[in-house]
């Protein structure tokens, strides 16, 4: 029984690693974006 659930598990924490990845990557090109337009507006 534990060697068919191994891959599942595996394969969870896979997906949630990533998902977390991307999720920070998009906080991270968010704040960057907000960052360059709210020096854009100073600028003018």
């Amino acid at each position: 029984m534990e060697g068919t659930l191994y891959p599942f598990m595996i394969m969870k924490v896979v997906i949630v690693v990533v998902a977390l990845g991307w999720f920070i990557a998009q906080a991270i090109h968010y704040g960057r974006e907000s960052e360059r337009i709210s020096k854009e507006r100073e600028q003018e």
